[in-house]
């Protein structure tokens, strides 16, 4: 599998593109983290809420359980006391909610701010970059296999009329008449195309086009 070009120029430009896209993740990762700890920390009254509601409950259903073993009027005291008690249980369901919503809504903000950047990025660049791999892979397999004739083809059926001329004036009837010099130079121009450097006799790189 071909990552990068060989040209280096063409590389560099890979490997700086391929870089600001990993910064990018991690950049929009760090913000939906702070957004998901700024709103999380919203639900700071909710939790206080529940804290202390579950707190009163508790003592007031103790205090309950003491009165309650006071003779005479242990009974009548008890019955407030656990009324009281059970209106704090449900102010401390409500900090519990409350809580819960937050944390809920903090976690969807901060995957939204996080991933919706990450993914535009990704439809942009990820599509060209795997295009790139796979064409690059087959023209560099053509490319060691000496298959100069494919390598012209493609490039006849992708390149530029302008590029196509410079090679040569009528480059369609040149190759179809079996010209080997048209037929190389067309390869290296889309070899060139793609960053890759030619192959030379003894199977050493020359220099690109």
């Amino acid at each position: 599998m071909k990552l990068y070009a060989d040209v280096p120029g063409r590389r560099t430009r890979q490997l700086l593109g391929d870089a600001g896209v990993f910064i990018w993740i991690l950049v929009w990762a760090e913000i939906g983290r702070v957004v998901y700890h700024a709103v999380h920390r919203l639900g700071a009254a909710g939790r206080d809420l529940h804290n202390a509601g579950n707190g009163l409950s508790h003592a007031l259903d103790d205090a309950a359980g003491q009165a309650s073993r006071v003779p005479f009027v242990g009974s009548p005291v008890s019955g407030p006391l656990r009324d009281a008690a059970q209106a704090a249980g449900q102010v401390a369901h409500a900090g519990a909610v409350e809580q819960s919503a937050v944390g809920r809504a903090a976690l969807l903000l901060g995957l939204i701010v996080a991933v919706l950047p990450i993914v535009l990025m990704g439809l942009v660049w990820l599509p060209n970059r795997l295009r790139w791999i796979r064409t690059a892979s087959a023209t560099s397999t053509a490319r060691d296999a000496d298959d100069e004739e494919l390598l012209a083809l493609r490039a006849l059926t992708h390149r530029a009329l302008w590029e196509l001329h410079r090679v040569h004036p009528r480059p369609g009837a040149a190759f179809a008449a079996g010209d080997r010099v048209v037929i190389s130079d067309l390869a290296h121009l889309e070899l060139a195309a793609l960053g890759l450097r030619r192959t030379g006799p003894a199977g050493s790189p020359a220099s690109s086009v």
